[in-house]
């Protein structure tokens, strides 16, 4: 029986969390429905972890550099975002400052999505070995899965400081494979980052889209992931499925 490794995080800080605020920046996610036979064009919001960086050194994103930076590590997004409002700050120093409003974000404005923990039981009861695979740094990431009670469903956990290179580099799937002892192409990842998808693929594994809604349109999954579903339930069946074939 094939093994199947699912990776939680999601817009760069996780998929299986949501915001607890409101988000309501820039006129939040603008729908544009030209027409009903068109696809529809998002805007993307900015998260607020994001937004307060960015604040913090005089610069304001209403989402158009979202795409660029939703799933990478903190080095790349702090480089793109740089470059795009000719920051002149050192790269290390807005790094830092990313990591600690990462870290006070988790621990007090971000949630589970529904069922999470029930989902988890359910992929351990079918004898699955799981990892996280995040580009948010431990000091972020492990006391939010402890505050949770998360961490005892992973055999093994990889954040973005482990790693040389972040998404959409393959690193750090490679790194989490290599820790759970199995080949490349008996894990399954399950993103919502486009970053994440080319990363997964880059390290020649299994990738299923759960796409994030409030900034992508599912089109744009649909010729890069292997496969491209509509929620984390639809995620056992899919196991299923694949340990079936094999």
């Amino acid at each position: 029986m094939a093994e199947f490794r699912v990776e939680r995080w999601a817009f760069d800080v996780c998929f299986l969390l949501i915001w607890v605020e409101h988000l309501n920046f820039c006129d939040a996610i603008r729908h544009n429905l030209r027409s009903r036979r068109r696809p529809r064009r998002l805007r993307a919001v900015v998260e607020p972890d994001r937004r307060q960086l960015l604040a913090d050194y005089g610069a304001t994103d209403c989402g158009e550099h979202h795409q660029n930076v939703v799933g990478v590590n903190y080095r790349l997004a702090v480089e793109v975002y740089k470059k795009a409002f000719g920051l002149s700050a050192p790269t290390e120093e807005m790094m830092r400052r990313r990591g600690e409003i990462a870290t006070e974000f988790f621990a007090n404005r971000v949630g589970l999505f529904p069922h999470v923990e029930e989902l988890l039981q359910e992929l351990r009861q079918m004898k699955l070995r799981l990892a996280v695979a995040t580009s948010s740094v431990g000091a972020s990431a492990r006391p939010f899965l402890d505050r949770h009670q998360l961490t005892g469903f992973f055999e093994v956990i990889v954040t973005g400081e482990e790693v040389e290179r972040g998404k959409p580099a393959p690193d750090i799937y490679l790194r989490a494979a290599d820790k759970l002892g199995i080949p490349v192409n008996a894990c399954l990842v399950v993103e919502d980052a486009l970053p994440g998808v080319a990363a997964a693929k880059a390290a020649k594994m299994r990738v299923a889209a759960i796409p994030d809604r409030r900034f992508a349109n599912p089109r744009d999954y649909e010729k890069k992931a292997d496969y491209v579903l509509s929620s984390l339930k639809e995620l056992p069946a899919l196991i299923r499925k694949l340990v079936a074939a094999e």
